[in-house]
C-alpha cells in the first residue's frame, strides 16, 4: 500500500516526538508498505517549504504570507496524493482543524483515499491553560471545526481508551519501542556476586 505519513512540522534529532514517528514509519515500511513522509520546514535560506521526504512539494516563499500560505495551502498534499496512487493518509493532529484542512481531507476521501488521524493526547483543552493569546485563539478555530474535520475520516487513532473522539470512532493503539534503535546492555562480568539494579 502506498502511503503519506503527514505531520504539520519539521524534524528535530533531539526531539522525542521525531524518534517516534520515525518509528512509526519505520513499522509501516517493515510491513510492507511503501511510505512518504510530508514534513513542514524553514530551509536555510528562510523560505518555508512542504517537503516529501527530502524533496521540496511546496516552496512558500520567505514573505510574511509564507506562515499564511503552510495553513491554508494544501492542493499540492492533494496532488501527490493522486499522482503517486496513495491509498492512505495517516497525519499527526497538529490542533488545526480549520476550513483549509477540511477542504483536503474532504477531497482526499472523494478520491477514495482513506484518512486517519493521530491525536497523541486527549483530551487536549487543558494543556492550552496559561498559553499566550494567539496560541489560545488558534485552539478556539480548532473548536469549532474539530467535529467536521473529523467526519472527513475513517477514524481517529488515541491513545486513550476512547472509542468515539469528537464524533468518530477510533482505532486505540499503544507506545512501542523500538528494538534496533535501543539496543539491549550487556553488562560487563562481575566476580563478586552482587546484583546491581536500576531504577
Amino acid at each position: 500500500m502506498n502511503i503519506l505519513f503527514l505531520i504539520y512540522h519539521g524534524f528535530s534529532e533531539t526531539s522525542g516526538i521525531t524518534k517516534k514517528i520515525k518509528a512509526q514509519v519505520d513499522g509501516l515500511r517493515q510491513a510492507g508498505h511503501k511510505v512518504y513522509v510530508c514534513t513542514y520546514s524553514i530551509l536555510e535560506n528562510g523560505h518555508r517549504c512542504r517537503m516529501i521526504d527530502d524533496e521540496i512539494l511546496q516552496d512558500f516563499g520567505s514573505g510574511k504570507l509564507a506562515p499564511m500560505k503552510k495553513r491554508m495551502c494544501y492542493k499540492a498534499v492533494y496532488d501527490f496524493c493522486v499522482q503517486k496512487n496513495v491509498e492512505a493518509v495517516y497525519c499527526r493532529s497538529f490542533h488545526n482543524a480549520n476550513p483549509w484542512t477540511i477542504r483536503l481531507f474532504s477531497r482526499l476521501k472523494k478520491a477514495g483515499i482513506k484518512c486517519g488521524m493521530e491525536i497523541p493526547t486527549y483530551p487536549y483543552d487543558q494543556k492550552y491553560v496559561g498559553f499566550p493569546f494567539f496560541t489560545r485563539l488558534e485552539l478556539q478555530v480548532d473548536k469549532l471545526f474539530r467535529k467536521r474535520l473529523a467526519s472527513t475520516l475513517q477514524r481517529i487513532v488515541t491513545f486513550s481508551s476512547d472509542k468515539e473522539i469528537f464524533g468518530q470512532k477510533t482505532i486505540c493503539i499503544s507506545n512501542g519501542i523500538s528494538f534496533e534503535k535501543i539496543p539491549m546492555r550487556k553488562p560487563e562480568q562481575n566476580d563478586d556476586n552482587t546484583i546491581h539494579l536500576i531504577g
